[in-house]
């Protein structure tokens, strides 16, 4: 769902928030893109993360944001506050 951060200009880390794009024309899940996004901003690989799992249910994440639907949601992962938006992407700090 998301180009490698290093490689996407929407994409900005530091200042304690990484920022990352939807691209909404890729079939990848919105759960992955929020591992991306905190993977991005630890500076860690997605097997040393705790499972997206065991903070919020990555199927149903899946099913409410998608090219059709308008909203945003906060909730924490591994440590870090998560917003998905379906105007900003995803944030993370």
């Amino acid at each position: 769902m998301l180009p490698d951060a290093h490689d996407d200009p929407s994409s900005s880390s530091g200042e304690g928030a990484t920022t990352q794009v939807i691209d909404w024309s890729r079939p990848d899940p919105v759960s992955s893109a929020v591992v991306d996004a905190v993977v991005s901003e630890t500076g860690t690989d997605a097997v040393s993360l705790p499972p997206l799992e065991e903070f919020i249910d990555g199927d149903a994440l899946n099913r409410l944001f998608t090219r059709d639907t308008e909203g945003q949601l906060t909730f924490e992962y591994a440590g870090l506050a998560v917003v998905v938006s379906t105007t900003d992407g995803v944030t993370v700090s």
